[in-house]
């Protein structure tokens, strides 16, 4: 075997020696900016505790204040089926006619629909619901 048919050693292209020292010339270890990034860590973690102390504090606060009712006017709407009756708040009378079933009633918005059956025939009511007043009375009566 000849020198030329030895085998050549892998030897990695940017390898250091080992005698050399070993310096960083990165710029994030660096001391000065370590230093500066250890200051950062610990004024942000200030700042979050502070926060969540504001945070927890308001809402000790929001739950100790009495809760401020604001005073609703009393709405009835008038009719032969209205009574004297004392209403809770929010609450409004609906005068149905005399005998008469709800079949089916359908809320949106601002109507309240009820759909009623009684002995004269069926009927639809139109409710404004936040002004407790009867909008529409349709009847329905048959056909000729």
């Amino acid at each position: 075997m000849t020198s030329s048919d030895a085998k050549p050693e892998l030897v990695p292209p940017h390898s250091k020696p080992e005698s050399a020292e070993h310096t960083s010339h990165s710029w994030f270890e660096h001391p000065k900016t370590v230093k500066r990034l250890q200051i950062l860590v610990v004024v942000l973690g200030i700042i979050l505790i502070a926060g969540f102390a504001a945070v927890i504090g308001r809402i000790g606060y929001l739950a100790l204040q009495p809760v401020q009712d604001t005073p609703t006017p009393k709405v009835t709407t008038p009719g032969p089926a209205t009574t004297s009756t004392t209403l809770f708040r929010n609450e409004a009378a609906i005068s149905l006619p005399a005998g008469a079933t709800i079949e089916h009633m359908a809320v949106s918005a601002d109507t309240l629909a009820i759909h009623y059956r009684n002995a004269d025939g069926q009927g639809i009511l139109i409710i404004d619901p936040a002004a407790g007043k009867t909008k529409h009375h349709l009847r329905m009566v048959p056909g000729k």
